[in-house]
């Protein structure tokens, strides 16, 4: 866990009233932060093949005209 992930999630536990992070705690955290990134990347990733599908049919149009 990096020091920027460990200082916010200490700020966290203290907003959320949290006295002790565990370590338990922290590798749930972590988890939590992976699964975000992968939801991201893999959103993404989609996203750039919408893209580069639109483009497709824009060049395919315009070489049909």
């Amino acid at each position: 866990m990096t020091d920027r992930l460990s200082k916010n999630l200490d700020g966290l536990a203290a907003n959320a009233g949290i006295t002790e992070v565990t370590p338990e705690i922290r590798m749930f955290a972590w988890l939590v932060t992976q699964d975000a990134l992968q939801g991201f990347w893999e959103a993404a990733q989609h996203y750039a093949k919408f893209e580069q599908e639109k483009v497709d049919r824009y060049m395919k149009a315009r070489d049909a005209k």
